[in-house]
């Protein structure tokens, strides 16, 4: 099928059988080929009911609401520059329908405090959410590995943290506990326990202790779909490189964010940058502009890839998602 098919389609029927199928393949593409984890799904499975809720939302609330599809069909000259575009924008549609919870936020606060407060320390590394942390004072501290049982009784036991909750119309989310408070919890937290804990330990502690039961958590023995042949793989399974299905969308997350905030030029003089062998005069020279002007570009676009990461690893992620996709587009 060519992709002038498709336009003739569009202008005649509007979204006919053709586009609807590329429309519920993009869905299936990016959903199984990125592996989200099942909380992402309207029905919290990946099965063909939920693919296809997707791509009615997705149809109507963003590539007919705001004219997208019209866009996408004028803009590109083939079908694969369409397919493209469509993965970035379901892509886009996606992680933003996502509601960011109460416990995403205070999960987040919890890693700001642990790496920029002295008495914290981490003592294996590992992502954001699987890091070991304790107290620096500790000497050769072993990692807490007592039932969940016992994890959440420790979180109950320290006095005087009181949660603050924000109304359920209210238009930004709950603190829960105040920056201070929240550090001296941690630390009350792990003199209670004994014993290094993982940022992931604490959020099932911080689930209970401030009754946040409205975020749901994805376990990693969750099943990612229905069985096949008596199997179905788990969260854990598919995930890539060991990093939590958390960790991959943030920085999907934060590198669509980040490409939508560089200019045209920007984006090209970071993507040229990017290529084996390429200095700020052979960039000057493909993009017909003094050097001086490409490394302005280029460090600007590097400051907004580092102010909106959690540190130099995170940072290398989120880089070599924004070139993928500025690669793609």
């Amino acid at each position: 099928m060519l992709l002038d098919e498709l336009v003739a389609e569009y202008a005649h029927a509007g979204v006919g059988s053709r586009l609807y199928g590329e429309i519920v393949s993009t869905v299936r593409a990016v959903v199984m080929g990125r592996r989200y984890p099942p909380s992402y799904s309207p029905t919290g499975r990946w099965d063909a009911d939920a693919l296809s809720a997707l791509a009615h939302d997705w149809t109507t609330d963003k590539l007919l609401r705001y004219g997208q599809l019209e866009q996408l069909l004028v803009a590109n000259t083939s079908r694969r520059g369409l397919r493209r575009g469509l993965e970035l924008s379901f892509t886009d549609f996606l992680v933003g329908r996502k509601k960011r919870t109460a416990l995403d936020n205070l999960f987040n606060r919890a890693n700001t405090r642990l790496e920029s407060e002295a008495h914290f320390r981490v003592f294996a590394a590992g992502s954001k959410a699987t890091r070991l942390w304790g107290l620096t004072e500790w000497k050769d501290p072993r990692p807490f590995q007592g039932p969940e049982t016992e994890l959440v009784a420790a979180g109950l036991r320290p006095a005087g943290f009181t949660a603050i909750r924000y109304r359920d119309d209210a238009r930004k989310l709950s603190p829960v506990v105040l920056d201070r408070e929240l550090s001296e919890f941690i630390d009350a937290l792990f003199r209670e326990v004994g014993g290094l804990l993982s940022l992931g330990q604490m959020a099932v502690v911080f689930r209970w202790r401030f009754d946040l039961f409205d975020a749901t958590m994805v376990g990693l023995d969750e099943p990612t779909g229905p069985e096949q042949d008596g199997y179905a793989p788990t969260v854990a399974e598919t995930l890539p490189g060991g990093r939590t299905p958390e960790a991959g969308v943030v920085t999907n997350e934060s590198a669509s964010a980040i490409v939508r905030n560089l200019t045209p030029r920007q984006q090209r003089a970071l993507l040229e940058y990017a290529r084996p062998g390429a200095t700020y005069t052979t960039v000057a020279e493909r993009l017909d502009c003094s050097k001086s002007t490409v490394e302005n570009e280029v460090r600007r676009a590097l400051q907004l890839i580092a102010s909106e990461s959690e540190g130099p690893d995170d940072a290398e992620d989120t880089f070599a998602r924004v070139l993928d996709l500025l690669s793609d587009g």
